[in-house]
C-alpha cells in the first residue's frame, strides 16, 4: 500500500487522536499524533531536519494547559514559511475558524468532523498543492 502523504495531527483528546489516526490511515496517509503545540513544533522540526517533512499539519485550536494551534502556528511558520496546516475546533464561530487564512492556515474544519468531510478537505488541499 503506497502512502499518499505524511500528516501530523495535534489534539489534546486521546479519542480524537485515535479516531483521526484511523481515518487518515484508512485514507492511506502516514500519520503522526501529538497532544500539544509544543510537541507538534518539535515533531515537525525533527521531521523536516531528517529530510522527511510532513505534507500537512492538523491542529486543535484549544489545548487546556498547553499550546494550541494559534501559538504553535507562529512557531511553525518560523521553521517553515510554506507550511500547510488546518485548524480544528468544536467552536466553529471563533474568528480563527472563520478567517483561518489571516492566521496562516490553509483550511479550517469544525469538530466533530466526518470521514467524508476530512477526505474532501484533504483532497482539495493536497491535490491543489501537487
Amino acid at each position: 500500500m503506497s502512502k499518499r502523504g505524511k500528516i501530523l495531527i495535534m489534539d489534546d483528546e486521546e479519542i480524537i487522536l485515535d479516531v483521526s489516526r484511523k481515518m487518515l490511515s484508512h485514507l492511506e496517509y502516514d500519520v503522526t499524533c501529538t497532544k500539544d503545540g509544543a510537541s507538534a513544533v518539535k515533531q515537525y522540526e525533527e521531521s523536516m531536519h531528517a529530510g522527511h517533512p510532513f505534507n500537512l499539519v492538523i491542529m486543535d485550536l484549544t489545548v487546556p494547559h498547553g499550546i494550541g494551534a494559534r501559538e504553535a502556528m507562529q512557531s511553525l511558520k518560523t521553521i517553515d514559511p510554506s507550511i500547510m496546516a488546518i485548524v480544528t475546533s468544536g467552536k466553529p464561530n471563533e474568528d480563527i475558524m472563520i478567517n483561518y487564512q489571516k492566521y496562516g492556515f490553509i483550511g479550517a474544519i469544525a469538530k466533530p468532523f466526518s470521514f467524508e468531510e476530512l477526505n474532501i478537505m484533504l483532497e482539495k488541499i493536497l491535490q491543489n498543492r501537487q
